[in-house]
Order: structure tokens, then sequence, then C-alpha cells
């Protein structure tokens, strides 16, 4: 059996369900102060973590996919990644079905009889509501969905 070397083990610290903005009471912002303090302060002081390897997120960040909310995500992992002095390329973030904007999504769509559309359906571009009505999908609109998350991805 090969003993388990913690000097030369990667730290890597993996958030999931950060659901900003779900307390529609408070800050996001406030928040993310609050939220990194206490992060830094368990890393550090309880588990005597003074370095990290990497960071992986999975999955909702935003809890409604509104910019201030991955203003207030992007704020926690600056101060995190300069805590700990990670960069970009350091990170794993993947997005949760709380990083799609709903309204957008739902915009995405619109309601009609089938009969009314003329050309073929096409498969995964609408659902089937009853027998003669169907949510057909807009190709234009739908990517918009995922927008205020791609802006805080790419930023």
């Amino acid at each position: 059996m090969v003993e388990f070397d913690s000097a030369s083990a990667a730290n890597i610290l993996h958030l999931s369900d950060l659901h900003f903005g779900a307390d529609k009471q408070s800050d996001p912002a406030a928040d993310a102060e609050k939220w990194y303090g206490q992060l830094v302060d368990d890393l550090c002081r309880e588990l005597k973590c003074e370095r990290l390897d990497a960071v992986i997120i999975s999955g909702d960040i935003g809890n409604f996919s509104e910019p201030g909310e991955y203003k207030a995500a992007k704020l926690f992992l600056d101060k995190l990644c300069k805590k700990f002095s990670l960069d970009a390329s350091h990170l794993v973030i993947v997005p949760g079905n709380h990083d799609l904007n709903w309204k957008l999504s739902k915009k995405a769509y619109r309601f009609l009889h089938e009969e009314n559309h003329k050309k073929p359906l096409k498969d995964c571009h609408f659902f089937r509501v009853s027998k003669d009505v169907i949510d057909l999908r807009n190709d234009k609109t739908y990517p918009k969905r995922f927008q205020n998350f791609i802006k805080f991805y790419q930023g």
C-alpha cells in the first residue's frame, strides 16, 4: 500500500449551488463578501489549508441568472483567486439549471396550433402541449437564455 503524502497532494476546492441572489431580502454583493470571509476562515483556520491548486464550481452560481448575481459571483471568485494566487486557468466553472434565465427561456418559445406551422417540425425544436398545440422554439432568441452566465464566464 502506498502511503498518502499530503504535502504533494493537490488542494482542489469544489463548490456547488452557490445561488447568489436566492435571498431577495439581501444584497448579493454583501453575501459574496460574507461568504468569502467565512470560506477563507474555514479553509485557513479550521482546515489549515494555505494553498489551493484549483477551484471547481459546479452549477447554480446564480439563482435567477440575473446580472447582479454574477457580479457578486465575480467579486467572490476574484477575492478567492487573489487570496490563493490562482488565475482563470485554475478554475472550472459549469452552469446549472439556475444559470439559465427562465424569463428569456420562456420568451424563446411560442404557442402555436400545429396546423398553422407549415414547415416540418424539427426534433428538439418544439414541445407538444396537447394533441394539436405545440410550443415552438425561436432559434434566434433561444441562445439568449444563457447570456448572463456567458458574460460572467467570459469576463
